[in-house]
């Protein structure tokens, strides 16, 4: 009888052990390290983003919790805010604007690091990764809570950009999207993109006209488009058309204080 009860305890603890190396109690999450964590990161930093600076990472711990930065922008136009989780997927963010709530990144699934990247323009593009891209007005305070942090922690990225649109393939100028009210804001803002402003004599109507078949199809800004500020004419006078009719636009010279897009043409 004890010979048959030790080898019953003998069964039973050879069967515990067998259990405890099985595959599935042997997985584990990667450390919040891993994951891009800083443990030495402090909270509660007020810090303006840049505008068109790239990208600025940041840092967060567990599930529900508020992150170290709170970010400022004081712009006179809309810009374009990109988040990302980057690292490890499985990440996703609550954003707050001025304390209110503004939206909640994609809730992403947890693949234990298997496509890992510290690259935000690579996270970005990959839909594993929770990200948003979205524009505001540009004065205002932006908090970021993290929402799910399979990790207990982990670091993102954010940037703020200005809001361009491509023109037709065959140019090479972009339309700012964020209304601009002053030739000075206008230059600076195409010197920023890396160009100038688009020049045209207001007689022409048929270079206007061209300009308004390559930048101007998306029907995005339907309605006005703004191609010079023209310094030379009394006061600051801004060209634009009021109807986008390649063969027939109608030319309005502007007071400056009306904000309307511009187009940039590249260097």
């Amino acid at each position: 009888m004890q010979f048959a009860l030790g080898s019953l305890l003998l069964l039973l603890a050879s069967a515990s052990a067998n259990i405890s190396k099985s595959p599935a109690a042997a997985v584990h999450l990667p450390s919040s390290t891993k994951n891009g964590h800083n443990q030495l990161s402090s909270k509660n930093i007020i810090t303006d983003l840049e505008l068109d600076s790239g990208w600025f990472k940041f840092f967060f711990g567990q599930s529900n919790e508020e992150t170290a930065y709170t970010f400022k922008f004081d712009y006179d136009d809309y810009v374009q805010i990109s988040i990302t989780d980057a690292y490890c997927a499985g990440d996703s963010f609550d954003l707050y604007k001025n304390g209110a709530y503004l939206l909640t990144t994609p809730l992403v699934s947890t693949n234990g690091c298997k496509d890992w990247t510290d690259n935000p323009n690579v996270a970005m593009k990959n839909d594993i990764f929770s990200s948003s891209k979205f524009s505001l007005p540009g004065k205002f305070n932006l908090t970021i809570w993290s929402k799910e942090s399979p990790y207990n922690g982990g670091a993102a990225f954010i940037r703020a950009d200005t809001r361009l649109q491509t023109c037709g393939p065959s140019t090479n100028m972009v339309l700012v999207t964020a209304p601009l009210s002053t030739h000075q804001q206008v230059v600076a803002t195409c010197k920023r993109v890396g160009g100038k402003p688009v020049h045209i004599d207001p007689k022409n109507t048929k270079e206007a006209a061209k300009l308004l078949m390559d930048c101007g199809r998306t029907e995005s800004w339907f309605g006005r488009l703004s191609l010079l500020p023209r310094s030379k004419a009394k006061g600051l006078g801004c060209l634009a058309f009021t109807v986008a009719i390649p063969d027939d636009p109608t030319v309005d010279v502007l007071d400056c204080a009306t904000k309307l897009p511009v187009l940039c043409t590249l260097a």
